[in-house]
């Protein structure tokens, strides 16, 4: 059987239709199990990855407005919104240790 080449496809890249062995067969279905996995991984992150996101960037908490208000107040900054949730913490924190 003749094998045919074009430009710069690689020479160990066949342009020829082959049948696959029972070897390439596995081989593919294996591949076929992986991407499944991997997808149901993939669906399995996404809602752990938006809450993470959520608390990297999150409207003012309840329990830390008046700690906020009091960082606002002596000029820390000047953005009420958009936040971490450690950066709301550490702000409560100067708070109650009387630093703002």
């Amino acid at each position: 059987m003749e094998q045919f080449y074009h430009g710069s496809i690689h020479p160990s890249i066949c342009l020829v239709k082959e049948e696959m062995t029972a070897a390439d067969r596995k081989a593919f279905e294996d591949l076929q199990k992986s991407v499944d996995q991997l997808t149901k991984d993939k669906e399995g992150l996404e809602q752990p990855l938006k809450d993470l996101e959520g608390k990297q960037k999150m409207v003012v908490p309840a329990w830390t407005e008046s700690s906020v208000a009091a960082a606002v107040n002596v000029g820390l900054f000047d953005a009420l919104d958009g936040g971490s949730s450690d950066f709301y913490r550490f702000v409560t924190l100067l708070k109650r240790k009387g630093v703002i």
